[in-house]
């Protein structure tokens, strides 16, 4: 049974990489082949969200399972992000995010989020604009805290304080392909949000 549900769940990550056009700087990209530069940037593009998508997925199932995660499976996310040419986006959320980890650990007086958390966030910069992250955040947070009641409530679990973040990251980040499918969420941010 686990078996099949990671096989569906490439099977979606797949689906999604090929729906979905991330945010890259053409510019950036330095090609030597003799294609079009277009259809370069979009299966590039295409292919290295993909593999990002599944190492967020790896993280996210040891995470679940163990509740602690090695880089062996974030930094790949990293790598993966810089290879977007979106160095700009991924320097900014570094930061952002430690500065909230730092703020939130000295309000809670205990760790808010890990660093892995931190490298997934800035590794997934890399493909989004900035708002888009921002909203990923957000909706991931929401979903941490349910996580975090289904756990206390429904499965009555006394470290229910302690959620892996990184599920609720890959689900976020599902979430938000589909919700930015033809720039409907891109577009929708910007109007109302003026992000």
């Amino acid at each position: 049974m686990k078996n099949k549900f990671t096989i569906i769940i490439i099977i979606l990550i797949l689906i999604n990489s090929i729906l979905f056009t991330p945010y890259i700087e053409k510019d950036n990209i330095i090609t030597y082949f003799s294609m079009d530069i277009n259809k370069f940037y979009l299966y590039y593009s295409k292919i290295i969200l993909f593999v990002s998508l599944l190492f967020i997925y790896l993280s996210a199932k040891i995470d679940f399972l163990y509740k602690e995660i090695s880089d062996t499976y974030t930094v790949p996310v990293l790598i993966i992000g810089l290879l977007t040419f979106n160095y700009h986006n991924i320097i900014y959320f570094i930061a952002i995010m430690s500065i909230i980890r730092y703020f939130t650990s000295l309000i809670f007086k205990r760790e808010a989020f890990g660093e892995a958390d931190i490298i997934i966030y800035s590794g997934i910069s890399g493909f989004f604009e900035p708002s888009i992250v921002l909203f990923m955040w957000f909706l991931s947070n929401i979903i941490g805290i349910f996580h975090s009641y289904y756990n206390k409530i429904i499965l009555k679990d006394n470290d229910w304080k302690i959620v892996a973040l990184i599920p609720s990251i890959f689900c976020s980040v599902i979430i938000t392909i589909a919700l930015n499918y033809n720039n409907f969420l891109s577009n929708f941010l910007h109007k109302f949000f003026n992000f």
